[in-house]
């Protein structure tokens, strides 16, 4: 049985909007989720002009640039999701989602109940520039997560249906055509923040080292160790971005012993060290909200 997502819902609300969703740019560590009651409006993403209308649900990955347009009155369900760092199961970095489902009855129920089981979430200000930084999203995954129990449990059950109905329709985004690097692939994905070697990998397979470093190769165009240092890498980024860790400390959750060797490994991957990633996404949300304080 394939294990299942640790998700936290961070905003919901139904907006409003008469010709003011109008925002560029935006990019975040959470997912987004829609269903438009009245209106349309537009999204721009990965070079392509989306049309949101009435009947229809839709999502947003997280870490995707995209933009909002709209000239007239809109009104839409929204709820953030955010995948925990620590969830063995990474939803978005495995599949990619339809962006456009038709919704019903029941999809209409399913996000009617989810938003009034958690009172509250609404955004004060539709702008992402407000709420979309590193202090607000760590203050609202507290909050979130201090709700009751039984609260907890029905949202993520009530979120897991919203999901699977786009979950019908994913594709995996690497087409792996071999059994046995299906097998390594999900054990990677539920240990990466272990020290994973090429021997444990290949034991699971009854290959050897070499033959598996070449099947590896052949379907991922990357070789086992290339492969998790690149995913090691992306979850360090989201543990940057999203806790206060010191950096040393997220080296030793993913298992990295030698910190130089982290830190030369982050630069060759991102093209920064892992101090000026995150200074440089905490100066852009600083820089983003000054200019809304001057507006």
């Amino acid at each position: 049985m394939r294990e299942i997502p640790d998700l936290i819902l961070l905003n919901g609300g139904i907006a409003h909007h008469d010709a003011n969703w109008n925002f560029q740019k935006v990019n975040s560590p959470f997912a987004r989720f829609y269903m438009v009651l009245e209106g349309e409006a537009k999204v721009r993403m990965k070079g392509k002009v989306y049309e949101l209308s009435p009947g229809h649900i839709y999502i947003i990955p997280p870490f995707v640039l995209h933009s909002y347009e709209c000239g007239g009155h809109f009104c839409h369900y929204y709820f953030h999701v955010y995948e925990k760092p620590s969830s063995k199961v990474r939803l978005f970095e495995e599949y990619n989602f339809p962006f456009e489902l038709n919704a019903g009855e029941i999809e209409r129920l399913i996000f009617s109940r989810l938003l009034n089981i958690n009172p509250g979430l609404e955004l004060s200000r539709p702008d992402p520039q407000y709420y979309d930084n590193p202090d607000t999203l760590l203050r609202t995954i507290t909050a979130n997560t201090r709700n009751p129990y039984h609260i907890q449990v029905e949202s993520q059950g009530l979120l897991y249906q919203i999901f699977s109905r786009f979950l019908r329709y994913a594709v995996n985004k690497v087409e792996i055509s071999d059994d046995r690097i299906h097998k390594v692939l999900g054990y990677i994905r539920k240990n990466i923040d272990k020290a994973i070697t090429i021997d444990e990998l290949a034991s699971l397979c009854y290959l050897s080292t070499d033959h598996l470093i070449r099947l590896f190769k052949k379907e991922l165009n990357d070789t086992p160790l290339e492969y998790i240092n690149k995913r090691k890498i992306e979850k360090a980024q989201l543990l940057l971005i999203t806790t206060d860790l010191l950096v040393k400390d997220i080296a030793c959750e993913l298992a990295f012993n030698n910190f130089s060797y982290f830190t030369r490994l982050f630069r060759n991957i991102v093209g920064v060290t892992p101090q000026v990633y995150r200074g440089d996404y905490h100066r852009m949300a600083e820089k983003k909200k000054s200019v809304l304080v001057e507006v």
